[in-house]
């Protein structure tokens, strides 16, 4: 009898969504709010999204891909504590994000040397990605412009600014004899 009312929830009460939605919830409230045991954050700057490269990459697990690594700090001490007081403020929601991503900043979260939350942050898009399950990833939303969220990107752009891609020179400027 428990597997056929399982089935039921699961089917004709879209229980399966409950339950990925609360499996959810449970991850982002610890990862934003049950910070006390975060003994270090690593954080990075992400370039152009790739299948795979020889250099550093981060998991971009919803799309199954990586982002190259193009800058990383590790956040410690008396500043890990001010971080984790901003990150505190970034609001999450889930229903406050777009299908799109496009990361500029990425984050881990360790208790000493384990790892216990991941995610890359796009503020265009007001996402994240939550590791719901080993490998199965989905996006979150946060309000990119509250001021907790400003506060967190202004943070990251302190620690790893974005490096200007020098523009192309005009072709007439070229020198196409050499």
């Amino acid at each position: 009898m428990i597997g056929a009312g399982t089935t039921i929830f699961l089917t004709a009460f879209d229980g399966g969504e409950s339950l990925l939605r609360g499996t959810l919830e449970t991850k982002v409230h610890r990862a934003f709010y049950r910070t006390d045991s975060v003994t270090k954050v690593k954080a990075y700057r992400l370039g152009e999204l790739v299948e795979e490269s020889p250099a550093p990459t981060f998991p971009i697990l919803p799309y199954g891909s990586v982002a190259k690594i193009t800058g990383t700090t590790e956040i410690a001490g008396e500043e890990l504590n001010q971080f984790k007081s901003l990150w505190r403020g970034m609001m999450p929601t889930y229903y406050a994000k777009s299908l799109c991503h496009a990361p500029v900043y990425a984050v881990e979260f360790f208790e000493n040397e384990r790892r216990v939350f991941r995610t890359s942050i796009c503020w265009h898009c007001h996402n994240f990605y939550v590791e719901a399950f080993p490998g199965a990833a989905t996006w979150y939303g946060f309000d990119a412009e509250s001021p907790g969220a400003q506060k967190v990107l202004k943070f990251f752009e302190s620690q790893l600014p974005l490096i200007p891609v020098p523009p192309t020179p005009p072709a007439s400027h070229l020198d196409l004899a050499a």
